[in-house]
C-alpha cells in the first residue's frame, strides 16, 4: 500500500512539473501584440474618452483596462524628457485630465516629426489611470502606442 502511494505521488509531481514547464516555455516565447494588425476594441475621440473619465473614473477604468484603444485628437504635445522614449500627451481645453501615450519603441523616431495642432490618430493599450490627488490634473495612461496614418 505504501509503495503504491509513493508511486502515485511521484507521478503527480512529475505531471505538475511538466505542466508548469510547458506553461513557462509558452510564456517565455510569447510574441508581443502587433497593434498595426489588431482591431481596436474602442475607437474614440480624445474628448469622448476624457468625458468618460471625468464622469466616472472607476467605471471607465474597469471598462477600458487592458483594451486596445484608437484615439483621434488634435491638441497634443510631445514629452521627450527621456531621450530614448517619447510620450504624446493628448488633452482638451475643458478637462483637467490628459491622455499620456507612450510610443512603442518602433515608433520613437516618429515622435520627432509630429507637429502639434494637426490631427493625429494613435492606437495603444490602456494600462491605468493616475487620479488627481493634488489638483494638478489626472492622467489616462496608454502604452505601446503607434501612430495611425489616415
Amino acid at each position: 500500500m505504501k509503495k503504491r502511494t509513493i508511486v502515485y505521488s511521484i507521478i503527480t509531481v512529475i505531471i505538475i512539473i511538466t505542466v508548469l514547464t510547458l506553461y513557462a516555455w509558452k510564456e517565455y516565447n510569447r510574441k508581443p501584440i502587433d497593434l498595426r494588425n489588431t482591431k481596436a476594441n474602442y475607437t474614440l475621440s480624445t474628448k469622448i474618452l476624457l468625458n468618460d473619465f471625468s464622469l466616472s473614473d472607476s467605471t471607465s477604468n474597469a471598462k477600458y483596462m487592458s483594451q486596445i484603444i484608437e484615439l483621434t485628437g488634435s491638441e497634443y504635445s510631445i514629452d521627450s524628457s527621456n531621450k530614448s522614449a517619447y510620450t504624446i500627451v493628448l488633452s482638451e481645453k475643458d478637462f483637467l485630465i490628459s491622455i499620456r501615450c507612450s510610443l512603442d519603441s518602433t515608433e520613437k523616431m516618429l515622435g520627432i516629426l509630429l507637429n502639434s495642432g494637426k490631427e493625429i490618430t494613435i492606437k495603444g493599450i490602456y494600462t491605468g489611470y493616475n487620479a488627481d490627488d493634488l489638483g494638478l490634473g489626472a492622467d489616462i495612461i496608454i502604452n505601446k502606442c503607434i501612430l495611425i496614418n489616415k
